[in-house]
């Protein structure tokens, strides 16, 4: 009796001992697919050729709307943003009849800034857009397998937030 008990506690130690070395291997290998997300969306970021593609909005203090599939987006190319965004806030000053009730824009960003912080494996997108009849401050938020939050202040609108994906435009 002695015998198949002892022989029981091997068996069980040898499956623990087993099973934890898989679990320490998927650790690993989920820090190293992190690691390779990371250095990816980096990558696509550095080259700035890439697109945000809207898949939640709401409003400060709002619940937020599912756009999946909506065809919204924000899309940086070298020196320019195009975006065609979602707005169901408040505008403050003008927009008169013709103007799209949408965050429309496209030209040319000013004080493009972007701030890498490798140890959270987060990278933080800052720009000014400006048309004829507003300026807008935005601030996109990438994390390490490419979601991402977009903020937009406008000058004469109530600020936006949109979740999403970063991919290559």
């Amino acid at each position: 009796m002695k015998k198949v008990s002892l022989v029981s506690v091997l068996i069980l130690l040898f499956f623990y001992t087993l099973l934890g070395q898989n679990e320490l291997e998927q650790k690993q290998l989920r820090e190293k697919k992190s690691k390779i997300e990371y250095i990816q969306i980096k990558k696509l970021v550095e080259s700035k050729l890439y697109k945000f593609e809207v898949q939640r909005v709401s409003r400060v203090r709002s619940s937020p709307i599912n756009f999946m599939g909506g065809g919204y987006y924000l899309t940086v190319t070298k020196d320019s943003v195009n975006t065609h965004l979602p707005y169901f806030g408040v505008r403050h000053s003008g927009g008169g009849s013709g103007e799209s009730n949408g965050i429309e824009f496209n030209g040319l960003m000013e004080d493009y800034k972007v701030e890498y912080d490798d140890s959270k494996k987060r990278i933080i997108v800052k720009f000014i857009g400006r048309n004829t009849s507003e300026s807008l401050d935005i601030t996109l938020s990438i994390f390490k397998n490419g979601s991402s939050q977009l903020s937009v202040r406008s000058s004469h609108r109530s600020s936006m937030n949109y979740s999403g994906k970063l991919i290559k435009s």
